[in-house]
């Protein structure tokens, strides 16, 4: 099987999207300079016994899955395009 690269990046607090200080230049810096054909996000928010499920969506939503914070942080939106062929692949086990 071939590998994947794979890269560890906590996002933090949701403040953080609304903060600009030395990590957010770098998390930004970072999304400018890494290009692929599809990323795989492994939320912790999920943890629980039972299947790995995975998202196939032709276009993701943003999930607001926190409370209590500023408003400006329920405004902003993040619906990037899905890669639901990607996703069959990773179903199957396949990481390509």
């Amino acid at each position: 099987m071939a590998r994947t690269p794979a890269l560890f990046v906590d996002h933090g607090a949701p403040t953080r999207a609304l903060q600009t200080d030395a990590t957010t230049e770098a998390l930004r810096s970072l999304g400018d300079q890494l290009r692929f054909g599809a990323v795989v996000v492994i939320s912790a928010h999920g943890e629980a016994t039972g299947p790995i499920r995975v998202a196939a969506a032709e276009r993701n939503e943003t999930l607001h899955d926190f409370g209590g914070f500023a408003p400006e942080l329920y405004d902003l939106r993040y619906d990037p395009l899905g890669r639901p062929r990607a996703a069959a692949r990773h179903r199957q086990g396949d990481p390509r």
